[in-house]
This record gives structure tokens, sequence and C-alpha cells, in this order.
């Protein structure tokens, strides 16, 4: 719970000053791709923004696959413990 207010009270006041700088930098720019023969005419702020959500994303799936193992573990173990509730069960009824 902990956890969950702070990343509540540390996210909304990013989302807020993410917002008003890309509102305050609307204005566009061109970017040129040399050497191809064109270029890209886009705002401020999705140039600036574009390289955070994509470290983000790239940190977001290296998180995902290198818990692939932990997961696997976890399901392991989740069965395990359904066949030995399972197991249990059989044996108290066997009892009665």
């Amino acid at each position: 719970m902990a956890l969950r207010i702070l990343s509540v009270s540390i996210g909304i006041p990013v989302a807020v000053a993410l917002g008003i700088f890309a509102v305050s930098n609307r204005d566009a720019v061109r970017l040129d791709l040399w050497p191809l023969p064109f270029g890209l005419e886009t705002p401020v702020y999705l140039l600036a923004l574009s390289p955070l959500a994509i470290g983000f994303l790239m940190g977001l799936l290296s998180t995902f696959f290198a818990s692939g193992r932990l997961r696997a573990r976890i399901r392991a173990r989740l069965r395990e413990v359904r066949m030995l509730e399972q197991r249990t069960e059989a044996l108290r009824e066997q009892k009665h």
C-alpha cells in the first residue's frame, strides 16, 4: 500500500509536468534526416518526449524478460501447492 501511495505521489506530479511541457512546446520544428532527401515536421514536445517513452518501454521489456525464470518458478510452485492441497484433502477424506 505504501508503494502504491509513493508511486501515485510521484507519478501525478510527473504527469502534470509532462503535460505542461507538451502544451508549452507545441511549436513545430523541422527534423532533416540527412542523407535522405526529406525531413519531418514535428512538435518540439514530441521530439523531446519520444526518447523518454522509448527508454521506458525498453526498460519495461527488459524487466519483463529478465523476470521470466522467476515467473516460471512461481508457476511451478503454485502447481506443487495445488497438488499437495489435493493430496491433503484426499487423506482427510480417507481418515473420516
